[in-house]
């Protein structure tokens, strides 16, 4: 079966040769990878050409995030590969002051100290974006092109939708964020619906050039859970979040596109909701997070299933073959409907002959 083929069988439950792969991002570890996988040989710098990159990706993926193709911060698939940020500095339109140091971007300085200076923060963004007419990045279209090039029969994913609460708790930070959600969970409410508004638009768009045909599945995120469960009431994330998933899936179901939402920890107790507001399936899946996948399969037979290998124990600290060995277990653990990959994503503490085995394991004997 091609990629393509693969992806609709998951998203439909209908029968395939073997799950298709697709994971979010894989940071520098790709640049690890690629040898491994293009069978090119391998370089101390990492700085592989565009084909290279590309044959590594087409080796291993049936999908490939938008987001990791050109724009990943770190290791892109094709482009420039950025130099090392450590240690900058910089303030944005808004006037808050971020900093980078390693693989992490906080802020340290904000345009308010207060909760009237945020909840006018917070009014002035929605009223900006629901006054904004969406457009596509200038370079969209050209961009989409050469991917297809580069990438051939590999599927390119939709560009992943945020829904902004979790943005929030860099933003404002977690007291003002609590002092919001208790005394004005409207005004964020309001936030989210803005914001929610402008993304359907702007899915309408990308729908015209990356329609259901090409890609049948699309990913739509905010973190609300923590491993011991959900960071917000239930109540609030109802009033709040809730209406705001609903507006997107509506609008990438007008297309005949399904809906994966992310969310890293434990989503118990929100699932049901997930699924009220029209989401179709959910990802990243980790067990050590009391969401494993063969339980959540069982709970909800009909939700498409995206991720399932640990990033946290498996691939960091399991052997390969004790990768391909839970690669086993997920696949025939879940049946149809899984996209596997990774919980959340690979990253430097991955071996690469880890995620080479995870891949693997599809595609040999193992399954």
């Amino acid at each position: 079966m091609k990629p393509i083929e693969r992806l609709r069988a998951a998203v439909n439950f209908e029968d395939y040769d073997r799950p298709p792969f697709a994971d979010n991002e894989w940071n520098e570890v790709l640049g690890d990878m690629v040898p491994l996988l293009s069978g090119c040989a391998p370089r101390a710098d990492g700085r592989y050409s565009d084909a290279e990159r590309a044959r590594a990706v087409q080796a291993s993926m049936d999908m490939a995030p938008w987001s990791h193709i050109f724009d990943h911060p770190r290791y892109p698939v094709l482009g420039s590969i950025p130099p090392s940020r450590e240690g900058v500095r910089y303030s944005d339109d808004d006037g808050f002051g971020w900093v980078i140091h390693g693989f992490s971007e906080w802020v340290e300085r904000r345009p308010f100290g207060d909760l009237p200076g945020l909840l006018a923060f917070l009014a002035r963004k929605a009223a900006g974006w629901r006054s904004e007419t969406p457009a596509l990045p200038a370079d969209f279209v050209a961009r989409l092109a050469y991917a297809r090039r580069m990438l051939g029969d590999v599927a390119i994913a939709l560009p992943y939708m945020g829904l902004g609460l979790d943005d929030l708790y860099r933003l404002a930070g977690w007291d003002l964020l609590a002092q919001a959600v208790t005394e004005e969970p409207g005004a964020v409410a309001d936030y989210l619906d803005a914001l929610a508004q402008r993304s359907a638009g702007l899915v309408h768009l990308y729908a015209e050039h990356l329609p259901a045909s090409a890609c049948p599945v699309a990913l739509i995120y905010s973190d609300i859970a923590g491993n011991t469960g959900l960071l917000l009431s239930p109540r609030f994330l109802r009033q709040a979040l809730k209406p705001a998933i609903r507006r997107l899936t509506t609008a990438y179901h007008q297309h005949g596109i399904k809906v994966v939402y992310h969310s890293e920890g434990d989503l118990r107790r929100f699932v049901d909701d997930l699924v009220e507001a029209g989401v179709d399936g959910i990802n990243p899946l980790s067990y050590s997070e009391h969401m494993d996948p063969v339980e959540i399969r069982r709970l909800y037979p009909r939700l498409i299933l995206w991720g399932g290998i640990n990033e946290r124990t498996a691939l960091t600290s399991g052997t390969p073959d004790a990768v391909r060995q839970e690669v086993r277990r997920v696949v025939m653990g879940v049946g149809r409907g899984l996209i596997l990959g990774s919980t959340g994503g690979v990253h430097p503490a991955c071996p690469a002959e880890n995620c080479v085995a995870m891949v693997a394991g599809l595609r040999d004997n193992v399954i």
